[in-house]
């Protein structure tokens, strides 16, 4: 049973040891990606660590010193150009954060971060991270400025109350970036009926997923409240960088706005 196998062994070790392995195995395929590709010194570059690497692991995906994915590797950039062009200090609401993009973030003098997690028995969380539920925020209204929330909605029961909460925190103005598996030109696939493990991962690629989003996600948002854009590196970078940060030419953001101008990012560009 792949589905949880993996997730039992971790769980037996101590965060660590986990750390430890994982970074090990990291650069043992970094190493054997040296010795196979022959490719020059710096023929690409990290965006969210800044190294220049002679490639990504893990299929070409992972980068073997932040463990950054094509998607963060995307964001940071824009991220990092909409906070400098904001007219204060941008308060930040991270879900689930990601390690890679986390480390970063937080040495942005320009931020107020805040991360929020769903503690889970058995996991390890940053010290500054607060358990809180995604459906549920124990935050006040209009609040934040930046939301982060990346492969997050298709694990939540409820996806539209979620959205409903990311909009309630956010101050007018303000922005959040969405991002989970996306079916272009189809819709939304969900069944409820389905809860074993095993047939999950077959009807949505993950055993902890509950639906894969399609087209009609923007419907979601919009009734949500959000001025909604969809976008990819395509259209928001260069053929330069989507080639040297690794990237997916056609991964699927959503750029979502509430309406207002009470937010440091009201006057931001969105593409």
């Amino acid at each position: 049973m792949k589905y949880n196998l993996s997730m039992k062994i971790k769980d037996l070790l101590p965060y660590r040891v986990r750390v430890f392995l994982g970074r090990g195995s990291r650069r043992l395929r970094y190493a054997a990606l040296i010795l196979a590709s022959g490719a020059k010194k710096g023929s690409k570059t990290c965006s969210v660590c800044d190294r220049q690497i002679r490639g990504f692991v893990h299929g070409g995906a992972l980068c073997p010193f932040c463990t950054s994915f094509p998607r963060h590797r995307a964001l940071q950039p824009v991220v990092g150009r909409w906070v400098s062009s904001a007219k204060g200090a941008v308060k930040l609401m991270h879900v689930a954060p990601d390690a890679c993009m986390r480390d970063r973030l937080i040495e942005n003098p320009s931020l107020t971060y805040l991360g929020i997690d769903k503690f889970t028995q058995g996991h390890y969380y940053p010290p500054d991270t607060m358990n809180g539920d995604i459906e549920n925020l124990n935050l006040a209204n209009d609040t934040q400025d930046l939301v982060i929330c990346l492969h997050v909605l298709e694990h939540v029961e409820n996806d539209r109350k979620a959205l409903q909460e990311i909009h309630r925190v956010l101050k007018p103005g303000g922005i959040a970036i969405m991002a989970f598996p996306f079916r272009k030109g189809q819709p939304t696939y969900e069944d409820a009926t389905i809860v074993d493990p095993q047939q999950r991962e077959a009807a949505f690629g993950q055993w902890d997923h509950l639906r894969v989003f399609g087209e009609d996600v923007a419907d979601r948002m919009t009734q949500a409240g959000f001025d909604t854009k969809k976008t990819t590196p395509r259209e928001i970078l260069s053929d330069d960088e989507i080639i040297r940060w690794g990237l997916l030419p056609e991964e699927v953001f959503f750029f979502c706005r509430k309406p207002g101008d009470a937010s440091f990012l009201s006057e931001v560009r969105l593409t």
